[in-house]
C-alpha cells in the first residue's frame, strides 16, 4: 500500500475472522516486520496509523520465502543442498544435508506443508545455527546425528502465497503426498531415517471465538 501518509486506514475483510493470534503483521519496507498484536483486531478488520509512513506491507504472518532460504544458505557453505525432485509448476524442492562424522543416527526435519506457518522456517534456520554451533550438544551432533530437511514442502505456495489449508484438490498435509510430482519427498525418505520431525504453527491461529489451527479453504 501506497500514499497513506499522515492517514489511518481501516482495513475490513468479509470473509470472517482471518487474523492469528498474533494479529496482522506489518512492514515498512517489506523486509523488517513486526507482529501489530490480536488487540489491534476489531471484529473482522483493524485500522492502522501510518504516521510518517508513505505505506507499507501487511500480512498473516511474518513471510519466509526462496529468497530468505537463498540469503541463509549463501552464509553456511557447509550445508549441502541436494535436488529432490521439481514441483507441480517446475520449481525444484530441495533437501538439505548435514552429515556427522560418525552417522551413527538420522534425522528428518520437514516444514512447510501449509505455506503459512512460516515460523517452522525460521525454526530451522536456529536448529543449523544450533548444529553448527560450539557448544557440547552441538559438537555431539556433528558427531553422531545426520540432519536432513526439506526446507519447503509446499514450494508452489510458498513463492505464490498460497497458504494451502483445506486446498481443492488435496491439503498438502501429508508427507507422502506431498507435492504431487515424480517422484514426491515422501517417496524419497529411506528406511534407515528412523526419527522426522515435522514443524508446523499449529497453534497460530488461536484467538478469541476461533478453534485452534483453523483456517479458510484455499481454493
Amino acid at each position: 500500500m501506497a500514499g497513506a501518509k499522515g492517514k489511518r486506514v481501516a482495513f475490513l475483510f468479509t470473509d470472517g475472522d482471518i487474523f492469528g493470534a498474533r494479529g496482522p503483521c506489518f512492514s515498512p519496507d517489506g523486509s523488517s516486520w513486526r507482529w501489530l498484536g490480536r488487540k489491534i483486531v476489531v471484529e473482522n478488520g483493524f485500522s492502522f496509523d501510518f504516521g510518517e509512513a508513505d505505506g507499507g506491507w501487511f500480512a498473516f504472518c511474518i513471510p519466509y520465502t526462496g529468497q530468505h532460504l537463498e540469503a541463509f544458505l549463501s552464509a553456511r557453505p557447509a550445508d549441502q543442498r541436494h535436488l529432490l525432485t521439481f514441483s507441480e509448476k517446475g520449481r525444484p524442492v530441495y533437501r538439505l544435508a548435514a552429515p556427522s562424522r560418525k552417522g551413527i543416527q538420522a534425522v528428518l526435519v520437514t516444514v512447510r506443508a501449509h505455506t503459512y506457518k512460516t515460523m517452522g522456517s525460521y525454526a530451522l534456520e536456529g536448529l543449523i545455527d544450533f548444529g553448527l554451533g560450539s557448544s557440547s550438544e552441538s559438537v555431539f551432533l556433528r558427531e553422531h546425528v545426520d540432519l536432513h530437511a526439506v526446507p519447503f514442502l509446499d514450494t508452489d505456495g510458498v513463492e505464490e502465497g498460497d497458504q494451502g489449508k483445506n486446498r481443492s484438490p488435496h491439503d498438502h498435509n501429508g508427507i507422502s503426498r506431498i507435492p504431487r510430482s515424480t517422484p514426491p519427498p515422501g517417496r524419497w525418505v529411506p528406511s534407515w531415517v528412523p526419527s522426522g520431525i515435522g514443524w508446523r504453527c499449529l497453534w497460530i491461529c488461536t484467538a478469541p471465538g476461533s478453534a485452534a489451527g483453523t483456517m479458510k479453504k484455499s481454493s
